[in-house]
């Protein structure tokens, strides 16, 4: 799944780096991909999205130019407009105003950089980063915990030292609300728990911003789950690549995860829209009393924002 638990472990071998760089070699001599990441890979090339030509959702006009740049991600462009509408709007609250590439914006390049494409990947970075350049971008905030392992890492490894800091809209969040430029006017009644993503958590050591922003919630109850911060299973989604070409074994994992959540809340808080995607759209498929919210979403319903 790529969700980083056997190079947390095993430190000495890096098992999973050992694994990216198995995967680039074999694919470099040759080795045919499966069917659905050709299709994607295409995609990417095409039409600078995952998705394909289909219509970008109904996001909110921003300025294409500004110093705090939001990086969307493929998922958010095309079925989570809400999550750039509630950062939007929050930060706004805060006085910050934020731009968007709009159409400029390409996907991160993630999958194929994870599934042994890595000159896909390095096309996405030259073209994102120079982008974010002319923007005018000194920082960039970003939802998705992909798109952010993908900037705060990956990119640095292709483009060298970026021009613009990037942060991930967690910690921001919870730096405003320390700051007392943030409140939360609309109180939720409610007991939540919190997936930690893999690629915030154990790839990037994101682990308290998110706790910090939920409990800074009026009437919240965090509860957690079992396996959490450090040690908890991957949402299913397996860095897109499971999900895609193992929907069986993701099926599983994605189960067991909520079933773990289910055990703690009905109530599901998550910092990374991919996962959010993945619980929500298995959760839908099988009929389960369970809410799945982006962080975002979460904290603009308790300020009192509606989508």
């Amino acid at each position: 799944t790529s969700c980083g638990a056997c190079s947390d472990v095993c430190e000495a071998v890096d098992p999973l780096t050992a694994i990216w760089v198995l995967r680039h070699e074999l694919v470099r001599r040759g080795a045919e991909l499966p069917g659905r990441l050709d299709r994607i890979h295409a995609n990417i090339r095409e039409h600078g999205n995952m998705f394909g030509p289909k219509p970008a959702a109904d996001v909110p006009a921003l300025p294409s130019e500004g110093e705090d740049v939001f990086f969307a991600g493929c998922g958010v462009r095309s079925s989570q407009p809400q999550v750039m509408r509630a950062v939007s709007t929050i930060l706004k609250q805060a006085g910050i105003e934020v731009a968007y590439l709009a159409d400029a914006e390409r996907c991160c390049g993630f999958i194929p950089g994870y599934d042994g494409e890595g000159s896909l990947m390095e096309e996405q970075a030259f073209s994102n980063v120079e982008a974010l350049r002319r923007a005018g971008a000194k920082r960039v905030i970003v939802s998705c915990a992909h798109c952010y392992r993908a900037l705060t890492v990956d990119y640095p490894q292709v483009v060298g030292d970026l021009p613009f800091g990037v942060v991930h809209f967690s910690e921001l969040l919870a730096e405003l609300i320390a700051e007392g430029r943030l409140e939360f006017d609309a109180p939720l009644d409610e007991t939540v728990t919190y997936h930690d993503p893999c690629f915030l958590g154990r790839h990037s050591g994101i682990y308290d911003a998110p706790r910090a922003v939920i409990e800074a919630v009026s009437g919240v109850t965090l509860k957690e789950m079992e396996s959490n911060r450090r040690w908890p299973y991957c949402c299913g989604s397996g860095a897109m690549i499971v999900s895609l070409c193992y929907p069986e074994f993701a099926a599983n994992v994605t189960s067991e995860r909520l079933d773990e959540a289910g055990r703690a809340a009905c109530s599901i808080v998550t910092g990374c829209t991919t996962c959010v995607s993945r619980m929500a759209g298995f959760a839908r498929k099988k009929k389960l009393d369970v809410e799945i919210f982006d962080l975002s979403v979460f904290a603009a319903r308790a300020m009192g924002i509606a989508d």
